[in-house]
């Protein structure tokens, strides 16, 4: 295995750090304090807890959810981009089924993975569930089983498809001694009782045929379906509704209390689905995607907000978060020293310190998904996706809703322009509040597309970036506006900058505008020029005197010569899909959606000169246990700090010599930053 992880490192070490012979600067984590993030499965093994997320790999915990740490990028055979959606135990083996890769398994607590999906013919993977040492593998083309730990996998599907032959596609299963009961994505529940040998259909009494989840309580039979949960109490011969109104995506049983995860929370029954009761307490986000119940402790992960737990049957829950740093960082604002992030599923943080520590400032706020912050003298403002803008006068100590007059609550954009308040939203365009938030009015004549994604102004012009109608300018107070389109090939504008007289506009790519990525006018936008950045989304931008920034999903560009040329900035970054930024003194922050938060020095990044030493070697060995050697007449002189993947500096030195050794027995087995002078590498230890 060590051979095998040494080449993986050295493939990482070579994404990550040489991209580019000519940068200057290294993104650092700066996620002390910022945790949460989409949580798509939890599994428990002993006393080791496992949460997959979406994007992110896999993490874990040893103490019952109070701290977590990644289990990738290194020496685990997934990568951090991967997306976690199952997993089953069986024994010391765990299975985890990656979307898009296949299933691998771990038999050593998830320290190393091997691929396991022989046979599955690359079919996406939806989930795995085990009788015994049999692993049923749920695909779109069908079930599948291995009887052998995943060596080998054998189709089941008889009886599965429709009149032509063609295969269903299976949700989930449950299995009550020798029933299995199949749901599928659109074509009901099947029963077979020769271990998926044979099929058929039994959905006598079911409204839909849209099955999200199966869950069994002895003779009993909960179905989680698109018209509600359904119950049957003969094998699935007849079904009955017990609630329309709860759509669930996975339902688990402990005892006699049942439990329906929801997009609206988790809803409880104790008298076999007859009454459900909201458990809501302590949750502070909503959209629950995974439950595990082990003994008295219940685990839900959550779309954005990381985990909650619960001691008490649902009665409370609370936040165990701490380590997960998978966040997805959408939006920013400064105000003086202080620099709010807003999170999808997290809420708002805030540091005061540059990044070191963040604090979660939610008091007040109904929803965590904010898209947009915006600072109007004392005033903060969050635009919600779902329930508006909240504002704080506070530094975010409290929220308070401000949706007077405002006729849509999902808020994609705020821009300030002296005492004049923007929100832009998803469907009812372009709002105007004049008085701190306290009322709003639509600002839309000439506006023909209403799904206002940015806002940029100065003085005098205010542009609006919308989701299919292009550009629009504004030079009376939003009184009216004009389209300004000619040569925008794209219409599906996601961010906007104005540097001194040029406009910069980030466009998507679709199938219809295959010329996304970023525009530029030096006409107050009655023209546009395609800037050769390359074919990407580009999700946020930002300026500092000359100096453009620009975020996509392969990561951060930068132009410091008004967009002629870009040059990648990513040295450092370990999850590519940057989502925002922000510029503060001279401090940058990238938020990403689903990798955190990472932060560099503008005066760093913005010196394209090549002043970069080359280090060859840097140090050994690596893996390592006791030592590392730097082992570099270049290194002489320089700082020499080693961080752990949260940003924290753990260790720091000169490079006195031509052979420094740092001691780093003293730290946990686990994956560290390295970084010599201006380089940043990755290493093991062991």
């Amino acid at each position: 295995m060590k051979n095998s992880s040494t080449k993986l490192l050295v493939i990482i070490i070579f994404l990550i750090c040489g991209i580019s012979s000519k940068l200057t600067a290294q993104w650092e984590p700066c996620n002390n304090g910022l945790y949460g993030g989409k949580i798509t499965a939890l599994a428990v093994n002993g006393n080791n807890i496992f949460a997959g997320t979406w994007g992110h790999g896999i993490f874990q915990s040893t103490d019952y959810g109070n701290n977590w740490t990644p289990l990738t990028p290194i020496n685990t055979g997934i990568s951090t981009y991967w997306y976690v959606t199952s997993f089953v135990i069986s024994g010391n083996n765990i299975f985890a089924v990656i979307s898009g890769f296949g299933i691998f398994l771990s038999i050593d607590n998830g320290k190393n993975w091997i691929e396991k999906d022989k046979g599955l013919m690359g079919y996406p993977i939806e989930t795995l569930s085990k009788s015994g040492n049999d692993i049923y593998a749920c695909t779109e083309y069908g079930l599948y089983l291995s009887t052998d730990y995943g060596e080998n996998w054998i189709p089941k599907n008889n009886g599965l498809t429709d009149y032509y032959g063609n295969i269903f596609s299976v949700s989930s299963i449950a299995i009550n001694g020798n029933f299995i009961f199949a749901a599928t994505d659109s074509n009901g529940i099947f029963l077979s009782s020769d271990k998926g040998d044979n099929w058929s259909a039994i959905n006598t009494g079911l409204t839909s045929f849209v099955i999200k989840s199966l869950a069994l309580d002895g003779s009993n039979i909960f179905a989680a379906t698109s018209d509600g949960i359904f119950l049957s109490t003969n094998n699935g011969n007849a079904w009955h509704p017990k609630d329309t109104n709860i759509i669930a995506t996975s339902l688990s049983i402990s005892g006699n209390n049942i439990f329906a995860a929801t997009s609206d929370g988790i809803f409880l029954s104790i008298d076999n689905g007859n009454n459900w009761i909201p458990r809501n307490n302590g949750l502070n986000n909503l959209d629950i995607r995974t439950l595990l119940i082990s003994g008295n402790n219940i685990f839900a992960g959550t779309w954005g907000g990381g985990i909650y737990l619960s001691t008490n049957e649902g009665d409370n829950w609370t936040t165990i978060n701490k380590g997960l740093t998978n966040a997805s960082i959408w939006s920013f604002s400064n105000s003086g020293n202080n620099i709010f992030a807003g999170t999808w599923g997290a809420g708002v943080f805030l540091t005061t310190d540059n990044g070191d520590n963040w604090t979660p400032k939610n008091s007040g706020l109904t929803n965590l998904n904010i898209l947009a912050l915006s600072v109007s003298g004392n005033n903060i403002f969050a635009g919600t996706y779902g329930d508006g803008i909240f504002q704080s006068t506070d530094n975010g100590n409290n929220w308070t809703a401000k949706n007077t007059g405002l006729t849509n609550l999902n808020v994609l954009a705020l821009s300030v322009s002296g005492n004049n308040i923007f929100a832009g939203t998803n469907g009812d365009g372009i709002f105007l509040s004049t008085n701190n938030g306290n009322s709003w009015i639509p600002m839309n004549s000439g506006l023909t597309n209403l799904r206002i994604h940015s806002i940029a102004s100065d003085s005098d012009n205010i542009f609006a970036g919308t989701l299919g109608g292009g550009i629009f300018l504004s030079t009376n107070n939003a009184n009216s506006w004009s389209q300004k389109n000619t040569g925008l090939n794209s219409f599906y504008v996601l961010s906007l900058t104005i540097c001194g007289g040029n406009i910069f506009a980030g466009t998507q790519s679709n199938a219809y505008y295959l010329n996304g990525g970023i525009y530029l006018s030096t006409d107050y936008g009655n023209s546009w020029k395609y800037n050769d950045l390359g074919i990407y989304d580009i999700y946020s931008m930002a300026n500092s005197g000359n100096n453009i920034f620009a975020t996509t999903a392969d990561g951060i560009f930068l132009s410091t010569n008004y967009g002629k040329d870009w040059i990648r900035k990513n040295s450092g970054i370990t999850y590519n899909n940057v989502v925002s930024l922000n510029i503060s003194g001279n401090q940058v922050f990238a938020g990403t959606d689903g990798g955190g938060m990472f932060r560099t020095k503008l005066s760093e990044i913005t010196d394209v000169r090549d002043k970069v030493q080359i280090f060859e070697n840097l140090f050994f060995p690596n893996p390592a246990t006791d030592f590392l050697i730097i082992n570099s007449e270049n290194t002489i002189g320089h700082n020499i700090s080693i961080y752990d993947m949260l940003g924290n500096k753990l260790i720091s030195a000169t490079a006195e010599s031509p052979e420094t050794r740092i001691n780093i027995e003293p730290l946990p087995i686990g994956v560290y930053l390295i970084r010599i002078g201006e380089q940043t590498k990755m290493f093991i230890k062991e």
